[in-house]
């Protein structure tokens, strides 16, 4: 028996219709912009069901798109030029989902080729969240959130981009490949779960095995646990002694604002979550 498990708990089940199967589904309007109206991403396209996207991203665009309706208000001017870089990064964000997506769905397949996609997954929403909210998380944990109000609206779109966007591109285009070679029948699946994994221990815009998620028996993540304190710890150091330009713009924070928040201890969970011994340890490397 292939899943003894799930066999288990559907031993006494009696079918009340047939499965339904169906190609890849994806759909997005052409445009979402217009004289007077704006499509957020729920109404304006969809992609197979998995991970909430559809939630997440009528959330992401709800934010800059409030600051354009209100400064459009005050030059009573609603023509499309306020909007477009939004429509662009709300297609962004669907061509982005719909890849994840199909590349999940192709991966469940083989369990083995899902444990290595969803390190890939893993790595994008630890990514996208990070890139939207460690220096917003660090200023409101020191106090200072009232300075988020005088960002240019320009440069926050820019923080919402896909999880690998300006940062790791290339990386996430060949893992997609390398699913979709699966879905074709040019690889097995084991043969590309081992790729993925040499892939992930290949990556040069994050800390070396971040997360863990380059080690195979490495199968569970928790923020809250020592070792999750302590990659957390390791990503703020390693935030400080990168060169990479990209890494910098996304990531970079004021040492400041850590120091202010650590003494206030009222930093985010969401951000800062080692314990005070930890934390002591990366502040001795900026004082």
């Amino acid at each position: 028996m292939r899943f003894p498990n799930i066999a288990s708990q559907f031993k006494d089940a009696k079918p009340v219709r047939n499965w339904v199967s169906t190609s890849r589904v994806q759909y997005s309007s052409h445009s979402c912009a217009g004289e007077r109206f704006y499509v957020v991403p729920h109404a304006a396209g969809f992609v197979d069901a998995l991970f909430s996207f559809g939630l997440v991203n009528t959330y992401t665009i709800f934010i800059p798109l409030a600051a354009r309706i209100l400064k459009a208000f005050s030059e009573r001017d609603f023509s499309t030029k306020y909007f477009t870089d939004i429509e662009h990064l709300q297609q962004q964000l669907f061509d982005y989902n719909d890849k994840l997506v199909n590349c999940s769905y192709i991966s469940f397949a083989s369990y083995e080729l899902w444990n290595a996609w969803r390190r890939i997954w893993i790595l994008g929403s630890t990514l996208r969240q990070l890139k939207a909210g460690v220096r917003k998380g660090l200023k409101i944990g020191a106090g200072k959130g009232e300075e988020l109000s005088k960002a240019k609206d320009e440069d926050n779109i820019d923080y919402l981009t896909p999880s690998f966007k300006g940062l790791g591109e290339d990386f996430f285009q060949e893992a997609e490949k390398t699913i979709e070679k699966v879905g074709e029948g040019l690889i097995p699946p084991n043969r590309a779960a081992q790729q993925l994994i040499l892939l992930i221990n290949s990556i040069d815009f994050l800390p070396k095995n971040y997360l863990g998620l380059g080690d195979e028996s490495h199968n569970y993540l928790d923020f809250a646990s020592d070792f999750g304190q302590s990659e957390v710890l390791r990503f703020l150091y390693w935030v400080k002694i990168s060169r990479k330009p990209e890494f910098k713009k996304y990531f970079d924070y004021d040492v400041k604002d850590l120091l202010a928040g650590y003494k206030k201890k009222d930093l985010l969970e969401f951000i800062i979550l080692f314990s005070f011994r930890i934390m002591k340890r990366l502040l001795r490397k900026f004082i």
